[in-house]
């Protein structure tokens, strides 16, 4: 019996190791992805992706370079514009996250994930009022969203309206949600 726990776990450790080598690295993504938009250079996909994973390893500048080429390609891209407004609001051009994020919403209008990053975007200007609005309609569209409710609780508490924010840290809490987490969007900040 101890022979075959000890087997079973060197092939799980194995297959673990194995799953681990087998994925491709950041810089492997984007040399595929960079030889995907060589083959298809009209690929606006290619470009989202390829700018995902230059944000994923920080390299915001070139992210919005590849947001905006998927813009080009194709203009109602609503996630190439959240992606690059949540690209511009890593780097503090709030001005020009809010327009991006505003604009996704504008195409696509239950786009939970747009109004959440416009929602930090207003909390970091401290427009609250804004923020809490936007937080306000992702809990709307959708009721269990945690991080909505933990992000308008730091809102609330920000504008110093502190019961609304122990009852929105409260529904986070309910949700698995830790209170004293950042809003998702917010890497670096």
């Amino acid at each position: 019996m101890k022979s075959f726990r000890v087997l079973t776990f060197l092939v799980l450790l194995l297959a673990g190791a194995i799953f681990v080598f087998a994925q491709p690295s950041k810089a492997d993504s984007i040399f595929n992805l960079t030889k995907a938009i060589e083959q298809n250079p009209k690929d606006a996909t290619a470009y989202y992706n390829r700018g995902l994973a230059y944000e994923d390893r920080g390299d915001y500048d070139r992210a919005i370079v590849d947001y905006t080429k998927a813009i080009l390609l194709k203009p109602d891209y609503a996630e190439a514009y959240n992606a690059r407004g949540t690209a511009y609001l890593e780097k503090s051009n709030y001005d020009e996250a809010i327009a991006d994020h505003t604009k996704a919403i504008l195409l696509k209008p239950d786009y939970t994930e747009a109004y959440y990053a416009r929602g930090t975007t207003y909390l970091k200007k401290s427009n609250y009022d804004e923020a809490i609005a936007d937080y306000t309609k992702v809990i709307l569209l959708k009721p269990d969203y945690a991080e909505a409710y933990n992000a308008r609780g730091m809102t609330y508490y920000g504008n110093r309206n502190n019961d609304l924010a122990i009852a929105d840290y409260t529904k986070a809490i309910l949700f698995k949600v830790d209170p004293l987490s950042r809003p998702k969007c917010c890497k670096n900040k």
